[in-house]
């Protein structure tokens, strides 16, 4: 993040969200994290697998309703930040 900004910005230290819709791979290229190289390693809370890639998790099957679980702790954001093919995050149609 450019220590040079004038301006308030977002800071996210922790994200975490599930989708029901959206396979594991399909997240990952969503997130623009597709050139990244994953490792298949045991999952937490219910979930028997997990992608993971520099503190950025991507869990999956658990039970049927679960879907898939994101997970970036604050370090994983900051990755996330420096290497996501996205210009501008959307979410519901806004962009931020």
């Amino acid at each position: 993040m450019d220590s040079n900004i004038n301006e308030n910005v977002v800071v996210y230290d922790w994200l975490s969200f599930t989708s029901k819709k959206h396979t594991p791979q399909e997240l990952i290229e969503a997130l623009g994290l597709s050139d990244c190289l994953w490792t298949e390693v045991t999952g937490a809370r219910g979930y028997r697998q997990r992608l993971y890639f520099d503190h950025i998790s991507v869990h999956y099957d658990g039970l049927e309703d679960m879907g898939a679980w994101v997970e970036m702790s604050g370090q994983g954001c900051r990755v996330f930040e420096s290497l996501s093919s996205l210009n501008n995050l959307i979410i519901s149609g806004r962009s931020f």
